[in-house]
């Protein structure tokens, strides 16, 4: 088993930014569905409101 780690390939990068960019918009949808409400979106959403709001920390989601 190699251990040793190796970059993102550019295919890779492209996709993981993909995944960040729909998990950002999908939070952005929920928040405006749920008329600003974190807490009724994050329940939309089936997460909890402290998940939801580390999501938002982490992938800078500006609502």
């Amino acid at each position: 088993v190699d251990t040793e780690e190796e970059e993102a390939t550019p295919e890779e990068m492209r996709f993981h930014e993909s995944v960040r960019d729909h998990k950002r918009a999908i939070i952005l949808r929920a928040i405006r569905k749920s008329g600003g409400s974190k807490t009724k979106a994050a329940e939309m959403l089936g997460l909890q409101p402290t998940y939801l709001s580390r999501l938002i920390r982490i992938l800078k989601v500006e609502a």
